[in-house]
């Protein structure tokens, strides 16, 4: 969870219709603006108005959050192959990497370890699967 419009939302109609929620906000390692008590060179994931604008909808929804720290995993499957692909003359969209990598792949393992049955963003996108693997498509809507 963000804490953006589209997570919230997605978060409470997921509450409004029964599921058991649980909010997690992945920590990229970014480093924040300089904040009170905090240097300016301090990682501070994706920003602490972030973390604080999530865990204020999750009081607000009753619903534990928590965050997990992806930095290393960010810089080896994202910044790295970004940086080398950039200085190749290539035009890499780490979004997709970071799609595949943390979102579906790290995050979505360590749901499953922890006995989750799915994982819910607020992206408008569909889910498609083919030959046994799953793929996200344009939004049905």
């Amino acid at each position: 969870m963000s804490g953006g419009i589209d997570s919230s939302v997605a978060a409470y109609l997921l509450k409004k219709s029964g599921y058991d929620v649980t909010s997690v906000t992945m920590c990229f390692g970014i480093r924040d603006k300089e904040r009170q008590g905090f240097s300016k060179n301090t990682v501070k994931c994706c920003g602490m108005d972030s973390i604080d604008d999530a865990q204020k909808v999750c009081a607000k929804l009753d619903i534990p959050h928590y965050v997990y720290d992806f930095s290393t995993e960010m810089k080896k499957y994202i910044i790295e192959p970004f940086i080398k692909m950039y200085s190749e003359g290539k035009t890499p969209n780490p979004c997709i990497d970071c799609n595949r990598f943390l979102k579906f792949g790290f995050l979505l393992e360590k749901a499953m370890i922890l006995g989750f049955d799915n994982i819910a963003t607020g992206h408008y996108a569909g889910i498609r699967e083919i030959n046994k693997s799953l793929y996200l498509k344009k939004s049905c809507r």
